[in-house]
């Protein structure tokens, strides 16, 4: 969806759609494994491909390494259950979907789905939202609308925030190991 017209709305719609996305697939199980979009991948495992690309700079290595530790240790505190659980695209950063003419939004590209964080997969959203310098217009409306399909905790929206700095770690992770 563009969002040169409307975009408050889109955002709005954006976020709903993801909530009924997130609320079918309630149930869902795959027959597939699926690497878990979990604390561990997220933080840990995600920046192993990285290293041999800071070989030659071991004190950004060495940064890297407390970036992703601190995020492992904040979101670790919480309790296993504090967080929602379930189905995630994990990569619904806004080009990932179709607008038909009568406004049907369709998600696409699923390549990086598995079982995670669904605050990850809103925090997918505000990242881009800040790479685009529009996190001011589009987050709140997309929370919005996300909020009336699906209700969250208070944990799982504080959450948002430290997956939204993280992100940058996953999609680093992306590019090496393609």
């Amino acid at each position: 969806p563009g969002y040169d017209k409307d975009p408050e709305e889109k955002a709005y719609h954006f976020g709903k759609a993801l909530a009924l996305l997130h609320q079918a697939s309630e149930d869902f199980t795959s027959t597939h494994s699926r690497l878990p979009l979990d604390i561990d991948f997220l933080y840990r495992q995600s920046i192993e491909p990285i290293r041999p690309y800071l070989l030659h700079r071991p004190d950004d290595w060495v940064f890297l390494q407390g970036y992703a530790e601190r995020f492992y240790q904040r979101l670790s505190t919480w309790p296993s259950n504090a967080l929602d659980w379930g189905f995630c695209h994990a990569d619904l950063q806004g080009s990932h979907a179709h607008v038909d003419p009568q406004g049907k939004l369709t998600f696409f590209d699923f390549d990086c789905c598995g079982p995670g964080f669904r605050a990850y997969d809103m925090a997918v959203f505000r990242w881009v939202s800040r790479l685009k310098e529009a996190e001011a217009v589009w987050w709140q409306p997309f929370l919005r609308g996300y909020l009336e399909v699906r209700p969250l905790s208070e944990q799982n929206i504080q959450a948002i925030p430290w997956f939204v700095a993280g992100r940058y770690l996953w999609h680093v992770w992306l590019h090496t190991t393609n």
